[in-house]
């Protein structure tokens, strides 16, 4: 095993600016799939509580299961569609104002119990 890493580490070093490379390549792609993805569906899925359709102002309010990230840090840190998919599913669809009255109502409602 240690040999292994040795070996590892050894090609790492040799070829580091070339394996960068296809990586930024690889991720680059990555993001701009990602980017599409999730543009489509803010395209097609209004906010869930006022219908509003711009999706310059549709947000992912997570709303089931536990927050893993932050749907753009996803997107921006190359992560794959479907692990991404599986993220969105926790969440729905709310246009900036709604999200911020909801979350604030949350917030109180936790404070006061």
């Amino acid at each position: 095993k240690k040999d292994q890493a040795r070996a590892s580490k050894k090609h790492y070093d040799a070829n580091k600016k070339k394996i960068k490379h296809r990586s930024y390549k690889r991720n680059k792609v990555q993001r701009a799939k990602n980017i599409a993805y999730v543009k489509e569906i803010k395209r097609t899925t209004p906010c869930i509580d006022c219908g509003e359709l711009n999706p310059v102002l549709l947000e992912f309010d997570h709303v089931r299961g536990d927050k893993y990230r932050c749907i753009s840090d996803m997107v921006m840190g190359s992560y794959s569609i479907e692990t991404i998919q599986k993220e969105i599913d926790k969440c729905d669809v709310r246009c900036a104002n709604c999200h911020r009255l909801i979350t604030h109502k949350r917030r109180v409602k936790k404070r006061d119990e």
